[in-house]
């Protein structure tokens, strides 16, 4: 059975941090952390960034905005006691619930760790996030730390939080802040579960595991489990082996622009697996595979051969690389030199995605699945 792995690339640049100079003598961190809560009026906010850093550039801020805070406080207290008056009346329409409804609290600002870690599916609007193999662990833990001790609680802080701690091979500790929010339906957090245990990166390898969460996401909307639970039906991964399954949820994934889940759907269509055989979806699917940086779509037409593509789809490869006016030579599904140097000619929008991956300024999500081998690189 054929290796076909599971990626998935969608490139988004980061987020440049604007420092101003007179903050030249804060590391970036100390910086964040005070902006996301030098307006607030929750002295125990301040007390949080004065607990992280005592010595820091703000502290003397910080501690005058605590006392202010406090005289407020005593004196919005004075000028608050209840006063005798009539029960409020209630606007004509007005339900129990629509008092439940109070606004709540707006999510805390963009800080640091939404920088350093955010997945680009789940960022903060506004944010575009950080591919899983770019994550500086150090720093992001570090961000995430200091952000949750200033908004405790705060979900997008502990999914980032424990995406830093994967990234940097803490397995177990990752594994133990994602659980809570997967459990809660946080599907990102429910993928890399699914990748600790289809490794078992801290715990045993389970298969059966990894579909159960990968099924959770995919349920969800996660394209990228999708195409993993796809796969997993493919190969028979935790879950009775089942082509349609396969191609049922490689097609979901596909229709969502996820890459893999076309190679993998070509693949399918090229076998005549779940399916009936169609060398031009078989065609179609792998060449948009390939153009949206597969690296395995890359190695099945690029190493094209009898025993990878059939006759009829390798002769529908070449009928569209005509179509797209970098092919001149015969449809016989040969691919020789002029085959192979139309599909390089394809390669330059391949290549802006691999250098765009390799970039420290560049953010992806590589949410992938395969042979299992690269399951570490999802949300």
């Amino acid at each position: 059975m054929r290796k076909l792995l599971t990626t998935l690339a969608a490139i988004l640049m980061l987020s440049a941090l604007d420092l101003a100079p007179a903050h030249a003598q804060a590391d970036a961190v100390e910086v964040s952390f005070w902006e996301s809560v030098r307006d607030s009026d929750q002295p125990q906010e301040l007390e949080a960034y004065l607990k992280t850093y005592p010595d820091g550039t703000f502290a003397p801020l910080a501690r005058m905005r605590i006392e202010k805070l406090e005289e407020n406080s005593g004196s919005d207290a004075a000028e608050s006691e209840p006063a005798e008056s009539s029960p409020p009346v209630k606007e004509t329409g007005a339900t129990e619930e629509a008092t439940e409804s109070e606004p709540i609290a707006s999510s805390p600002p963009v800080h640091e760790c939404d920088r350093l870690a955010a997945s680009p599916r789940y960022a903060e609007k506004g944010v575009a996030g950080v591919a899983f193999d770019e994550i500086h662990t150090d720093k992001a833990i570090q961000a995430c730390r200091a952000a949750l001790a200033a908004h405790p609680g705060t979900e997008r802080f502990q999914f980032q939080l424990a995406r830093a701690l994967h990234s940097g091979k803490f397995y177990d500790k990752a594994r133990q802040k994602y659980l809570p929010l997967a459990e809660k339906g946080h599907a990102g957090a429910a993928v890399n579960l699914g990748i600790i245990y289809g490794h078992g990166f801290g715990v045993a390898k389970d298969y059966k595991e990894s579909a159960r969460w990968h099924r959770t996401a995919a349920k969800d909307g996660d394209p990228v489990a999708m195409a993993s639970l796809g796969f997993l039906y493919w190969q028979g991964l935790g879950v009775a082996q089942s082509d349609q399954e396969a191609v049922a949820w490689s097609r979901k994934a596909a229709d969502e622009g996820n890459p893999t889940a076309k190679n993998n759907l070509g693949m399918l269509y090229n076998d005549g697996q779940g399916v009936p055989r169609n060398s031009k979806q078989a065609a179609q699917l792998l060449l948009e595979a390939y153009r949206g940086g597969d690296d395995y779509a890359k190695r099945n037409l690029e190493e094209a051969s009898s025993a990878v593509l059939t006759l009829g789809t390798r002769r529908e490869v070449q009928r569209l690389l005509k179509q797209e006016g970098v092919y001149d030579g015969a449809i016989d599904g040969r691919f020789g030199s002029n085959t192979k140097r139309a599909l390089k000619a394809l390669a330059p929008a391949q290549d802006a995605i691999k250098r765009a991956r390799a970039s420290s300024s560049a953010a992806g999500e590589l949410e992938d699945l395969g042979d299992l081998s690269d399951l570490d690189k999802l949300d």
